[in-house]
């Protein structure tokens, strides 16, 4: 039988756990705008080789493109090919 401690870490436990899956799942309005371009996004600690990365068609620039988001950036140097 589970102490009132027990039972109350157990609870804790799993509101953090909620609150950890809302956080994972926020999307904002940057990375919605993103989405809405139809483009991949190459993540990473480089680019292999620009001149080959495979790019989609871009309506809204008139062109192809592929987003980049270097890891270890926390998302403040973000680019794209274009």
């Amino acid at each position: 039988m589970a102490t009132a401690v027990e039972n109350v870490v157990a609870q804790t436990e799993q509101e953090l756990e909620r609150s950890h899956q809302a956080a994972r799942s926020y999307k904002g309005p940057y990375q919605k705008w993103k989405e809405m371009q139809g483009l991949d996004t190459i993540f990473g600690f480089s680019v292999p080789n620009i001149y080959t990365a495979e790019v989609r068609p871009w309506a809204e620039r008139g062109g192809s493109g592929v987003f980049i988001n270097l890891d270890g950036s926390a998302g403040f140097n973000d680019s794209y090919i274009y």
